[in-house]
C-alpha cells in the first residue's frame, strides 16, 4: 500500500484560541508562552485569538477560602521562571473581585474597536489585577484602566504616524 501523503501547507496557519480570564495568572503566562512558541514557529500559527472564560462568573464576594486558594495560585504562578512579576495582592487585600465578568465585558467592547485596543486593554487589566492588585471588576477601576490604555494608544499612534510620515513632518527611516 502506498503511503498517504498530504500537502502540509494546506494545514497552516493553525488557529489557536486561548480561553481565559484577566484575573488568572495562568492564562497570562500561557499567552506569553504560546506567543513565544508561535514566534519561533513563524508562519505555522495565525494570530492568537482570545475568548472569555470567566473564572468568577457569579457576582458574589469570594469566601476567605476562595481568596486563600486564589492567592496561592498566584504565588505558584509567580514561582514560574516567567512569572516573577505576579503579585497575590488582589486576593489578600480587602477588595477582591466579586466577578470577573465586568472586565471581560470591557474586553468585548474593546474588541469591537479593533484588535490593538483589545490587546492593550487586556494587558492593562492584567497588570492592574495581577501586578498592582486592583479590583478590575469595579467600574471606577475599569474606567481608569481604559482611560490610561486609551492615552497610551493615542500616544503610540501619534508616534507611529509621525515616524512613518502618515501624520507629521518627521519621517525616520
Amino acid at each position: 500500500m502506498a503511503p498517504v501523503t498530504s500537502d502540509p501547507s494546506n494545514s497552516f496557519p493553525i488557529e489557536l484560541v486561548l480561553y481565559g480570564d484577566v484575573v488568572s495568572p495562568w492564562c497570562w503566562l500561557a499567552e506569553k508562552r504560546i506567543g513565544a512558541a508561535a514566534k519561533l514557529l513563524d508562519g505555522f500559527f495565525a494570530p492568537l485569538r482570545h475568548a472569555p472564560f470567566p473564572l468568577r462568573p457569579e457576582p458574589r464576594a469570594p469566601s476567605p477560602a476562595e481568596r486563600r486558594a486564589s492567592a496561592s495560585e498566584v504565588r505558584k504562578a509567580a514561582r514560574q521562571p516567567d512569572g516573577g512579576f505576579l503579585s497575590p495582592d488582589l486576593w489578600i487585600t480587602g477588595d477582591a473581585p466579586s466577578s470577573s465578568l465586568p472586565a471581560l465585558a470591557a474586553l468585548a467592547a474593546a474588541r469591537l474597536q479593533g484588535p490593538e485596543w483589545e490587546e492593550l486593554l487586556r494587558e492593562r487589566l492584567r497588570e492592574a489585577a495581577l501586578v498592582t492588585g486592583l479590583n478590575v471588576a469595579r467600574p471606577d477601576v475599569l474606567i481608569e484602566v481604559a482611560r490610561e490604555a486609551n492615552d497610551y494608544l493615542a500616544i503610540l499612534r501619534r508616534f507611529i504616524e509621525t515616524r512613518s510620515g502618515l501624520g507629521g513632518e518627521t519621517v525616520v527611516h
